[in-house]
């Protein structure tokens, strides 16, 4: 589902945000 792979890349961008 492409719905679910860019909610997942979303999340993977503020997930690296944070970290950094």
């Amino acid at each position: 589902t492409e719905l679910q792979a860019g909610r997942l890349r979303a999340i993977g961008l503020h997930f690296k945000t944070y970290e950094a």
